[in-house]
């Protein structure tokens, strides 16, 4: 009988990777893979915001206003490329937009909306930020994820999970 290592590593690749938002119980919302066709907006948290010293809404405000700001300003504490960067040891957060969205000025509005919509989940409070994934992980971060409820309404546009 093969063990759950074994099975896991039968399993076709997944779709889907484990976002820095978690449910009460420590399990991750699920993101689209790299693989898919998605832009993803990344957010450098300043020097100064460690893991613990902030709240999860005081991190995710930040995140959103850093898009509006950035959205009229220019590219300069944002990086919009075909991967996520949180959870491999860059001070981050990144969110998902579909590629369907061509211009950066389409992307950045996309992504203040998912700001805006994950800050509102925090405050319900819905989802928790997983702080550690955020400051701390390097890479290999792996975890049981899970799909939304439909009836939450996350944008379209940030994937089907």
């Amino acid at each position: 009988m093969p063990n759950t290592f074994e099975l896991m590593a039968s399993l076709p690749p997944c779709k889907r990777q484990a976002s820095v938002f978690q449910d009460h119980r420590g399990n991750h919302i699920t993101d689209p893979s790299d693989e898919e066709a998605y832009w993803w907006v990344t957010v450098t948290l300043p020097d100064h915001i460690l893991e613990g010293t902030q709240t999860d809404e005081q991190i995710m405000h930040r995140v959103y206003k850093t898009i509006s700001i950035e959205k009229k300003t220019g590219l300069r504490n944002i990086e919009i490329g075909h991967r996520a960067l949180h959870g491999q040891g860059k001070r981050c957060i990144s969110l998902p937009v579909q590629r369907t969205v061509l211009t950066p000025q389409e992307i950045m509005i996309q992504a203040e909306i998912l700001a805006f919509w994950w800050l509102e989940q925090i405050q319900k409070p819905r989802i928790f930020l997983d702080q550690f994934m955020i400051f701390t992980a390097k890479g290999g971060f792996h975890g049981d994820c899970l799909d939304l409820p439909l009836d939450w309404g996350k944008p379209s546009f940030a994937g089907p999970y």
